[in-house]
């Protein structure tokens, strides 16, 4: 099989997957691993959509919501900071007062 490489600051997947001395060999695959799996619901709809929910012990929606609450304080802080308008502004004092109360419940 012959490559030709027509731009040279661009190599398409063929081109990049062959060298002149040919394919490009497969790295060694490692042992797998058993990992124990999360109980999973499993429930069909009438639609035929297929839900899988899995109970965890919530440790990634704790971090999710962390995140989620301190990208949406900084947000809130940048508005009430230095907003557009005073409408803004005033979104941002609103929205970091909710993040705030919301944190202080938890």
């Amino acid at each position: 099989m012959t490559i030709t490489v027509s731009d040279p600051g661009h190599r398409s997947a063929e081109e990049i997957g062959h060298t002149t001395a040919g394919p490009r060999p497969l790295p060694p695959l490692g042992a797998t691993r058993e990992v124990p799996l999360p109980d999973v619901l499993d429930v069909t709809l009438a639609s035929g959509l297929r839900v899988l929910a899995a109970r965890t012990d919530g440790r990634a929606r704790s971090a999710a919501l962390i995140g989620y609450d301190a990208a949406l304080a900084w947000w809130a802080y940048l508005e009430l900071a230095s907003g557009a308008n005073a409408v803004r502004r005033v979104l941002g004092a609103v929205v970091l007062g909710s993040v705030v109360a919301r944190v202080v419940r938890r």
